[in-house]
């Protein structure tokens, strides 16, 4: 009887504290475009991407990042360079791609932060 009510309250409390967890904040976001480019492999792969980046509302941000747009696709693009197969091809390589351009890209800006780097489209041929 003890272990019904026990479970009861387990399960009362994780429905509500569920409940209770607001979902993360809307970002905007900023498009990119299309990126292609080569892997380093002896068999290199062709790999497209299109990028949005995720950042808190901030109109100072959305300037700074409409201003610095070819030195974001520049830095983008030096990510990319040194990249093979293997670095792409499974969730955690695709993961840790967009925590470093997350990385680059924020070194750079002076008015706020990207917080999230997002994949519109990832092909690998």
């Amino acid at each position: 009887m003890k272990d019904k009510i026990s479970i009861y309250l387990i399960l009362i409390i994780a429905l509500f504290g569920l409940a209770a967890v607001p979902p993360p904040p809307f970002l905007e976001t900023f498009e990119l475009k299309g990126f292609s480019y080569t892997t380093r492999d002896i068999k290199p792969y062709s790999i497209k991407l299109k990028i949005l980046l995720g950042y808190a509302a901030n109109p100072q941000l959305k300037k700074e990042l409409q201003a610095r747009r070819s030195q974001i696709r520049h830095l983008v693009n030096l990510v990319l360079q040194g990249k093979k197969y293997a670095h792409v091809n499974t969730v955690s390589g695709k993961l840790k791609l967009a925590q470093d351009i997350k990385t680059y890209i924020n070194k750079v800006l002076m008015q706020g932060k990207v917080e999230e780097v997002y994949f519109q489209e990832f092909v690998i041929n």
